[in-house]
């Protein structure tokens, strides 16, 4: 910002239009205005023109942002034509723009009438310094200096007078700002869709440079396949039946993911078998005739039913009583006596065969027999050796 060339401010606030009358009464008037300028008030120069029918006196105040600033009393004599009074006094106040300024008059405060009139009336306020406002940014500099503060500078005028310019500087700073942040694949953060690192340089509000460097991540959206299998009667994710169904999850990362999941229902078995053993074995540890549960797990993790109905067969005694004839053989047997044979039945089990054998002898009868001419024996006649064959009461 250049120096203003002009060192003295001056900011003017007019009461009114001119010969336009005010009464002032003991408890006066009051008028307000607002600063224009920000400046240190070196001097504040009153105009008031004023006017009695008797002898008076004028009590004045001034205020900026109610503090009281300056003040003094203006005594006159009888007039009754209005006259000019010029008051200056020598202040020192810091003043910013839009501050109230109140102006104060009271009349005569031992009339209850009239104190007097005040007519056309200014106040104007003076400053022989400078203040000026100054903004850089960090590595820059403005008259040599470049840290923020309130610095003061006094030239000297062509009419050789002082001029003071006080600058208040403020140092902006560069700012640099590291911001890590991620996306889901598919999505995209100012134009980026890929991780890395990115670097740009921005203005400020203040207009200084500003560097953001991101640190971008993009975490990949999941498509998961699982094979679960389960049995009849339970559930997994709801699921009760065989088929492939999808999911939707949000991982670690914040992102999507798809779990696919292909679902095997494994039956519940259940399985009857009819078994047979012999009297004196066992089958799993039984050996009594009956029917048996077991719940068995199946090499798929589920329950298997098994129903075992048990028959346990005896073992067989069997005793006979066999008779042959002399010279015969029963089984290969041809002597009286009682032969034992193990056997096995048809159900695999031991059957005890026990046989009494009883050979019976064959008989042989010589009889000499005579007849007589003309008879016969047997049906014989003739005279000879006849055999004959008969059976015993043993069938020999």
């Amino acid at each position: 910002m250049p120096l203003i060339s002009n060192s003295q401010i001056i900011e003017i606030h007019e009461f009114g239009a001119t010969n336009i009358q005010h009464y002032i009464y003991s408890d006066g008037r009051t008028w307000k205005f607002e600063a224009k300028n920000t400046m240190i008030v070196d001097s504040i120069e009153v105009l008031s023109v004023l006017a009695t029918t008797l002898s008076a006196t004028f009590h004045i105040e001034i205020y900026i942002q109610d503090s009281l600033i300056a003040k003094w009393d203006q005594n006159i004599l009888y007039d009754r034509f209005y006259k000019p009074y010029i008051h200056k006094k020598q202040v020192s106040y810091s003043m910013s723009k839009g501050d109230t300024i109140i102006y104060k008059i009271y009349g005569n405060s031992f009339w209850t009438a009239e104190g007097g009139l005040l007519g056309i009336n200014h106040i104007k306020l003076s400053s022989e310094k400078i203040i000026q406002f100054m903004s850089i940014c960090e590595g820059e500099e403005y008259q040599g200096w470049t840290e923020t503060g309130e610095y003061q500078k006094t030239f000297t005028l062509a009419n050789g007078c002082d001029s003071t310019v006080i600058t208040n500087l403020t140092v902006y700073p560069n700012y640099q700002v590291m911001v890590d942040t991620f996306i889901c694949e598919g999505k995209t953060f100012k134009g980026w869709t890929t991780s890395g690192t990115y670097t740009e340089n921005l203005l400020s509000v203040n207009g200084c440079d500003s560097t953001v460097i991101t640190n971008l991540l993009v975490n990949p959206v999941y498509e998961i396949i699982e094979n679960i299998e389960i049995c009849e009667g339970d559930n997994y994710e709801g699921w009760t039946k065989s088929g492939t169904y999808q999911r939707p999850l949000i991982s670690v990362t914040g992102c999507d993911s798809i779990v696919i999941t292909n679902l095997t229902v494994n039956p519940k078995k259940e399985i009857t078998e009819n078994k047979t053993i012999c009297e004196g074995d066992s089958y799993k540890g039984w050996d009594t005739e009956g029917q048996y549960i077991e719940t068995l797990t199946s090499v798929t993790g589920c329950d298997s039913i098994v129903t075992t109905n048990l028959t346990v067969n005896g073992i067989k005694e069997t005793f006979v009583d066999v008779t042959i004839c002399e010279g015969d053989s029963y089984n290969g047997w041809d002597k009286t006596g009682l032969y034992i044979d193990s056997l096995k039945t048809i159900y695999g089990c031991d059957s005890i065969f026990i046989t009494n054998l009883t050979v019976h002898q064959n008989y042989q009868h010589e009889e000499n027999i005579v007849i007589c001419e003309g008879e016969n024996y047997n049906g014989w006649t003739e005279e000879g050796q006849y055999v004959e064959s008969f059976n015993t009461v043993q069938g020999c």
